[in-house]
This record gives structure tokens, C-alpha cells and sequence, in this order.
């Protein structure tokens, strides 16, 4: 934009000189035609207008500036990006992971060496727990084994970091690859290039047979291809390439040999393809497709496995004549083809975009240029003034026409302060008021104008605002701002919680709303990007952590909670009251009669030395004691004085509510210090109101069993008793398994070996493998070798029933869960797609009844639709005994090796302190 204001007309009002003046001209002869009725241009009348309507031409060219020069973009030190929340499309869309394919393209995007991932829901979790995924991996190299578990890990630890809210990780399995090879002859074209149709070929199939995930620039695809910004950064930021929906192909679980087929034809210049067969890691298939195990994917196979030479059984024909490929030229054919598949040639994308720059400084935007210096020399108001031989009655005049002139140069100042100050007042920096002044400096004989002149300026500010003013505006323009991100928050609510306590000002709590607002909008990115994130279970730092879950931070910001901090909420309470020795004065506590002004009463009081310190001293029985003494914020008259008939002593009295008598709180000889006292207890209270405000949130989920089941085969006689069993536990399959071994076992008496127990004077009989491996015990115990040896015969013959199947192996064998994944855990706990909220019962805005109602609704409004919540306020030793079985339990879960039994019976522990629990509300 030029530099000056253009000659065209515009249809701005404000840049029309000639509508402007005559739109003065018409207010001038409608309010003032009976006194004023020369408007020809030698009227100084008219003359000011013109110029006033010259300078407001001015004032309307710099308010039409573009954004970046209001703004001052590249100047002053300003940052527009997060003072006035001007994020770029590629910071408010992308969020974190939550469909399964956002989480696909996390892991293919940031996990260097997968080429592809599956995140596969488990549905068959022992307990029925919803919410767990299994993840596949297919590795971009031949990895060994330590660096396929490092991979493993490098992908659980990046699936941790984004996981959603109730939901978790099971297992991440690196899939087996299993070469696919093919066999057949291929009639082509006379006239094609045999290398070239091979390559295509072997692309083609492996395309099919192997589905890559190829990486895109998202910025080109924005800019350069007219994708929607908002489809492009839809889901995670990509580090290295956007990934295409369309290109996250399901698991390949079989292949057709039909389908191959139609894949070579498809190639051009491939005239018929005869005798075509497959083969599975070298091995002939006979069937017309292939299978694949759940932890297999296929890849075709071309180059030797020891040479990497071109390696293929497809031979080709030209005119019936067998044609001899050349390896080398077919192998770089298809490189070139499989090229763009390589994820690793990207390089790692750069989001940074300048925004455009601004071309002033604020004094530039902001100087004012006086009236008094263009006006005609003969009014006297200029930088030349009046003649110096001049009468006192001239000079007079001229300073009153400046005077006249100033009343208009301030309100226009003034505008240009306000204007430059447009980015404060759409900014989340903390204002102190949002109209702005300057004085008009550069008017000749200014401080002959102004009296008081140094304090001027702050005379304008109170002229210009109020108090109240500022709240109502403070608040409008920050509900403006929070609109953009389609956010709001319920002030009518959060004023209601607030306005109990009485020590806060109706400023405080107007400050405290807008303090919400701007902490809600200062994260806004992060608030929205984590909206359905959970913290991470893996990070450094998980106590005394801000890790915490994306809904914690958002209730939080809307609450105004000042720690967020996982911590242990019951700390200040539990030592800033001492209750250790709180317990040990309640013995010294005595209810003795002192006698007021007002008349004798009877009070609990300790003995005279207890107030010597200059303390307060609070008789607290029971736990409702500490919610009671946080009404005190609400109700401060609950602490009230008092004064002794003698005048000698003076009191500071407390009554708890199921107490007959109040108790002495302080004692003094004079009121002044009695009052000094209240303060203190107030400021205090105010203090530890603060701090004990915060919650903690448990996921269900994180709660179930992960120590690995175990189990344990059996034999049963044909009584039905147990008559053999396994010596060492293990899964499922395994137990199946040496159950079937064993009965092959059982029926050589060489496998057979009595031990004896010398210390209880008893024999067992133990069965081992052939590699002499004990695998089962005969149940009982014997007193003799004799017994014992007949009992080792007892177990052949019945052995060979089982091998004859005169006996059905189904009727006497059985594999039974004996430990892990669910013992001892109650059955009735719901571990799926639930959240519970503990909070403190003590705080004075949390004690209020409206309060779990509005919490509730607040979350509610912002967890995910299928997730149920419990909320439950807990006083402070129950809270306490939580936070340190929690404590411990985080802790636990935390580190890299964790004892899964130990974790398991905290699990426990931190499940039957929930159950035992009435919540207060709950989405059930």
C-alpha cells in the first residue's frame, strides 16, 4: 500500500475529504443555524472544519493500515503469533492422535526404520478390558534381535507420549517377514524392453503384495496443490511427510495367485502369462492363494538373499523365443521404481513462515501532527505564534483559540494512542486498562494550556476508565478472542463459586475470571491439540510433574487452579497446621468461665504460656473440622472478638459447629494485636485455600492386572481326583503342550524319580522329560518308598489307558489360571472407557454444593462420548492415604522394569480405596 492517500474516490467515508466537510457543513446549520449563518470559506468556522475533516482523513488512512502495520509485526519486540494468537493453519488444526490411523501415521512418521505399522484394538482380553491395542510393526531393514527390541520400545515409548485418555498399549510385535516368490513363464511384446517389463512387474506386485506408505510435503500440497489447509494438518503434525488416507491399506492377510496374475497382464507390452506358480520362503504353494499368521507380512522377493543380485524363476519370451534378462539392468529398473517408497530420503519439515512485515514503528504509527501547525499564521496558534508587538489582548485571543483547538487534538491523540494499542487490546498480555491516551506534544505554548501539566497524563487515564469499565471490556474482547477457537467459558458459574468468599473483592473475583480466561487462552494451542491426551506414563518427570493429561490442563485453565502440578494436594493442609502437634494440646485444652464485658462464658482454652508465641491456636475435633474452618473465607464473623471485664485481656474466639463451646483462638493484652492476628489467620487461610485447590484423575484402565497369567495342567483319576500335575507354571499353550508330552512320558518307568523329604520323613514322585527336566508331580505325598513305587506303577497303567484312548484325554486332563491378568482383582471393577476425579472436600469454592454439579457438566462437555466419570471429594487423611498409595503406584509404573506383582497389588490397593468410595456424581 502507498504511502499516501489515494486520489481515487473511495467509499470510505473516512478518506472522503468532500463528504466529510459537507457532512460537518450539515450538522454546523442543525444545530447551530439560528447563531451561525455565514458558511462561506472566509468563516474561521468553516476554516476549522476544513481543517479538523483535513485531519480526520489522516486519522481514518491510518486506521484502514493493514494488519501487520497496526501490529507492528517485526518491530518493537512485538510477537504477534502468541500475544495475539495469530497461529498458522499448521498450529490450530493438527492435534494429537485420535482415530487408529492418526495413530498409524504417528508411528510411520516419527519412528525411524518402520516402514509400516498396524494399531489393532484387542478384543480378547481376559478381564474384557475395551480400550487396549496391539501394535504390528513391519521393520524398513534386516534388523537383529536387540535392535528389533530397542525398536519396540522406541514405539511404545512414541504411542505413550500420544496416547488418548482410557486408553492403552497391550503389546508392540515386530511382524516375521515371509518372502514370496513366483514361478512362470511371460509372452511379451516384440518390440518392448524385456528389463523394463520385469521391473514393472516387480513393482506392480510389490506394491500389491507389500503396500507402502509413501510421504508427501504437506506445505506443497497445501500451497502448490490447493489442499484445504485443514485437511492437511488434520491429526498429528507430520515430522517427515504427510501420509494419505488412502495409502493406510489394511493388514495383508492373504495373497491370490489370481490377482497376480491380473497384475502381470495389467503390465504394458505383456501379451499372456502361462504356467505361473507360487512360492512361500521357497516352498511351493499348491493352493490358488496364500495365508499369512497374524504376526507375518509378505514381501516379494527378486535379489539373492547372500549376493543381492537380480535373483527371478519368471521367465520371459519374446516371439517364442526364451529371452535372457540382464539382472543388473532389471535390478536398477526396479530401484528406480521403488524409489519414492524410501521414507528415509525425506528430509525432517520446517513449518516456519514470517508473518508479512509491518512498515512503521509504534512513534510513527502513533505521532500526532498539531492542527495549530496548519492552520493560516493570522489565527496565531503556530510554530511562528503571534508578533512579538502583539497586544495582550491579541496574544489572549490566540491562546484561546489554541485552547479551543486542544479540546479536538486530544480526542484525536488519543485515537492514534488507542490505535497503537489495538494489539494490546486484542492480546493475552496482562493490561491494566484498555483505553489509551497520550497528550498532543508539538502544540506551541502547551504548557501554557495545561495545568498540572507532568500529572496530565494520568489525569486522562481516570477520566477514561473506570474499574468497571475495564472488566466489562477486558472480558468482552478475551470472549472475542476465545469465540475464534470456538471456545467459552461460564462466567455466571464461576462467579458463583467465587462470590462465598467474602475476603475476595468483587474486583478479585473479576480479575480471577479474567485471569481463567487469559491462562485458558494463553494455552489454547496446547489445551486444543491435547484436548483427548493423556499424560505419559513413560516421561522423566511424573510427580511434582506437570505431565499431566490435556483434560487436567483445560479444567484447570477454566477453574483458574494455580498449581496443575501432580502433587500431594493434602501437603500444605497436613503442615502448614501441624496436626501432629495439634494432637499432642488437645490434652492441654481446658473449658474453663472467663467473664467478658458482655458476661461470664464458658470456653476451651489452653493454658496462658500457648499464647505467648504470638500464635493462633485452632481446636479442630475431627475431620469436618477442616472444611468448617475454610467457611471461615465465607463467613469471617465465625472468628470474633472479645475482651475480659477488666480490660487486662483481650480474645480472638472460634466455635466449631458441633462443639457446645468456642474455643480461644488468640490471646493478647491489647486489641490491636488481636486484630493483627485475625489478619494473619485470614491471609493464611487464603494462603492454603490456593494451594489445596487441584484434583488427580485415574484412569481405569491403567488400573488392570499386567502380570502375566499363569497356569498349570492337572490330571484327574477316574475317581475325579487330582492325581498329577505340573511342576512349573506357564501359559496356556505351553501347559497344553506338556500335558499331551507327558503322557508319552508317563509311560516309561525310567522317566520316573522318587525324592525323599528327610526333614518330614515323606516321599514324592516326580516325572522328567528326556531332557531330564522335571515336568510333573504325583499329587500326593507317600510314607514309604514301598508306596511310592506302587504309585509310579498306578501312573503307568494309567498312562497307557490314555495312549490305548481307553481313556479320553478331554475327561482326566485339565489346564487351570492360576495367577495374573485378573487374580484376586474384584470382578465387578469397570476398567474400560471409565475416569475418576479426586478432589479435596476442604477448599472453599470445592465445598460448595454447586460445585460437583458444575464440575461435572464442565467434564462432561469435554471428555470423550463413550468415557464414564466418577467425581469423589475426599477429606484430608483419605486423601492423604491415596496420594500415598498413588504416589507409589506412579511411580512403580514409571520405571522401564517395573515388578509387575508389586504393581498389581498397588493397583489393587488404589481399586478397593475407589470402590470403597461414594461418589458425589458420576456419568454411569
Amino acid at each position: 500500500m502507498a504511502n499516501f492517500i489515494s486520489s481515487e474516490l473511495s467509499e470510505n467515508t473516512i478518506l472522503r475529504y468532500d463528504l466529510l466537510f459537507e457532512e460537518g457543513l450539515c450538522f454546523a446549520q442543525k444545530y447551530s443555524g439560528k447563531i451561525w449563518t455565514d458558511y462561506n470559506y472566509h468563516d474561521p468556522g468553516v476554516t476549522f472544519l476544513e481543517y479538523f475533516c483535513y485531519a480526520l482523513t489522516d486519522l481514518g488512512y491510518r486506521t484502514n493500515f493493514p494488519i501487520q502495520d497496526l501490529f507492528l509485526f517485526d518491530h518493537e519486540n512485538t510477537d504477534p503469533v502468541n500475544d495475539n494468537l495469530l497461529f498458522g493453519p499448521e498450529t490450530v488444526f493438527s492435534t494429537s492422535p485420535i482415530t487408529i490411523n492418526d495413530h498409524r501415521k504417528l508411528i510411520i512418521d516419527r519412528v525411524k526404520n518402520v516402514a509400516n505399522a498396524w494399531v489393532i484394538p484387542l478384543l480378547d482380553n481376559r478381564l474384557g478390558v475395551q480400550g487396549l491395542f496391539d501394535i504390528f510393526i513391519e521393520s524398513g531393514e534386516d534388523f537383529s534381535d536387540i535392535e528389533l527390541n530397542f525398536l519396540k520400545k522406541e514405539v511404545a515409548l512414541v504411542f505413550h507420549a500420544n496416547r488418548m485418555i482410557g486408553h492403552d498399549l497391550d503389546k508392540v510385535h515386530i511382524l516375521r517377514k515371509v518372502n514370496i516368490s513366483l514361478a512362470g513363464d511371460i509372452y511379451i511384446e516384440a518390440d518392448v524392453l524385456a528389463e523394463f517389463v520385469i521391473s514393472k512387474i516387480y513393482a506392480n506386485l510389490d506394491k500389491y503384495i507389500n503396500p507402502f506408505v509413501e510421504l508427501h510435503d504437506p506445505i506443497k500440497l497445501w500451497k502448490e496443490m490447493d489442499m484445504p489447509p485443514e485437511a492437511v494438518f488434520n491429526g498429528p503434525l507430520p515430522k517427515f511427510g504427510y501420509i494419505f488416507e488412502k495409502d493406510l491399506s489394511p493388514k495383508v492377510e492373504a495373497i491370490y495367485l489370481s490377482r497376480i496374475k491380473e497384475i502381470i497382464l495389467d503390465v504394458e507390452g505383456v501379451k499372456e502369462v502361462k504356467n505361473l506358480s507360487l512360492f512361500k520362503n521357497g516352498i511351493p504353494v499348491f493352493d490358488t492363494f496364500v495365508n499369512f499368521k497374524k504376526d507375518e507380512f509378505p514381501k516379494i522377493q527378486y535379489l539373492d538373499e547372500i549376493t543381492e543380485a537380480f535373483d527371478s524363476n519368471l521367465k520371459v519370451y519374446k516371439n517364442s523365443v526364451s529371452y535372457d534378462v540382464d539382472g543388473v539392468i532389471a535390478k536398477q529398473l526396479i530401484a528406480t521404481e521403488l524409489l519414492s517408497r524410501n521414507k528415509f530420503y525425506h528430509h525432517e519439515l520446517s513449518y516456519t513462515q514470517k508473518l508479512p512485515q509491518g512498515r512503521f514503528s509504534q512513534s510513527q504509527l502513533q505521532q500526532h501532527y498539531p492542527i495549530h501547525d496548519e492552520m493560516p499564521d493570522l489565527f496565531g496558534v503556530g510554530k511562528i505564534g503571534v508578533s512579538k508587538n502583539a497586544s495582550k489582548k491579541e496574544q489572549a485571543s490566540a491562546l484561546q483559540v489554541s485552547a479551543y483547538l486542544y479540546f479536538f487534538e486530544q480526542f484525536m491523540a488519543s485515537y492514534l494512542a488507542q490505535l497503537v494499542n489495538v494489539r494490546h487490546l486484542f492480546s493475552v498480555s496482562d493490561i491494566k486498562h484498555t483505553y489509551f491516551n497520550q497528550i498532543p506534544e508539538g502544540i506551541t505554548k502547551l504548557k501554557d494550556l495545561l495545568k498540572d501539566y507532568p500529572i496530565f497524563q494520568e489525569f486522562l487515564d481516570q477520566c477514561s476508565q473506570s474499574n468497571d469499565d475495564f472488566f466489562d471490556r477486558r472480558n468482552r474482547v478475551l470472549d472475542q478472542l476465545l469465540a475464534r477457537f470456538g471456545e467459552r467459558l461460564d462466567v455466571s458459574s464461576l462467579k458463583k463459586l467465587s462470590s462465598g468468599n467474602n475476603l475476595k473483592t468483587i474486583e478479585e473475583i473479576s480479575s480471577g475470571i479474567i485471569e481463567s480466561k487469559v491462562k485458558l487462552l494463553k494455552g489454547i494451542v496446547d489445551l486444543g491439540h491435547d484436548k483427548a491426551k493423556a499424560f505419559d506414563i513413560y516421561a522423566k518427570s511424573i510427580w511434582e510433574s506437570d505431565n499431566v493429561s490435556g483434560l487436567e490442563k483445560r479444567l484447570a485453565a477454566t477453574l483458574n487452579i494455580k498449581n496443575i502440578k501432580r502433587r500431594y494436594i493434602s501437603a500444605p493442609l497436613l503442615q502448614s497446621l501441624g496436626l501432629a502437634t495439634q494432637k499432642k494440646q488437645k490434652k492441654k485444652w481446658g473449658l474453663l468461665e472467663i467473664e467478658l464485658v458482655q458476661g461470664k462464658i464458658q470456653v476451651y482454652k489452653l493454658p496462658k504460656e500457648a499464647y505467648k508465641n504470638g500464635k493462633a491456636h485452632f481446636m479442630g475435633k475431627g475431620l469436618a473440622f477442616f472444611p468448617e474452618l475454610f467457611e471461615v473465607l465465607s463467613n469471617e464473623k465465625v472468628i470474633y472478638y472479645g475482651v475480659s471485664q477488666d480490660n487486662m485481656n483481650h480474645y480472638l474466639f472460634m466455635k466449631q459447629k458441633r462443639a457446645e463451646f468456642p474455643f480461644v483462638l488468640f490471646q493478647s493484652d491489647n486489641r490491636e494485636d488481636c486484630i493483627q492476628a485475625k489478619a494473619k489467620v485470614l491471609d493464611k487461610l487464603l494462603r492454603l485455600d490456593d494451594e489445596s485447590e487441584g484434583f488427580h484423575m485415574i484412569e481405569h484402565i491403567l488400573l488392570r492386572p499386567m502380570a502375566s497369567v499363569s497356569y498349570l495342567f492337572s490330571f484327574f483319576d477316574l475317581k475325579g481326583d487330582v492325581f498329577l500335575e505340573g511342576i512349573h507354571v506357564g501359559d496356556l499353550e505351553e501347559q497344553k503342550s506338556l500335558g499331551e508330552d507327558l503322557v508319552i512320558y508317563g509311560v516309561d518307568l525310567d522317566n520316573y524319580t522318587i525324592t525323599e523329604d528327610e526333614e518330614n520323613n515323606t516321599f514324592s514322585v516326580i516325572l522328567y522329560n528326556s531332557n531330564n527336566e522335571g515336568i510333573g508331580r504325583i499329587f500326593s505325598q507317600f510314607d514309604s518308598r514301598q508306596i511310592a513305587k506302587k504309585a509310579i506303577d498306578d501312573a503307568i497303567a494309567f498312562f497307557r489307558k490314555i495312549e490305548k484312548k481307553e481313556v479320553s484325554m478331554d475327561t482326566v486332563f485339565e489346564v487351570n489360571h492360576v495367577a495374573g491378568a485378573g487374580h484376586g482383582f474384584p470382578p465387578d471393577f469397570e476398567f474400560s472407557h471409565t475416569i475418576s476425579f479426586i478432589f479435596p472436600d476442604w477448599p472453599s469454592r470445592f465445598s460448595k454444593a454447586d460445585f460437583s454439579k458444575f464440575i461435572t457438566q464442565l467434564i462432561a462437555e469435554n471428555i470423550i462420548a463413550h468415557q464414564n466419570v466418577n467425581v469423589y471429594f475426599l477429606n484430608v487423611m483419605d486423601l492423604y492415604r491415596f496420594e500415598e498409595v498413588y504416589h507409589q503406584w506412579l511411580k512403580l509404573k514409571n520405571s522401564s522394569n517395573p515388578d509387575l506383582k508389586k504393581l498389581d497389588t498397588l493397583s489393587l490397593q488404589i481399586i478397593q480405596l475407589l470402590m470403597g468410595l461414594k461418589p458425589m456424581t458420576s456419568t454411569f
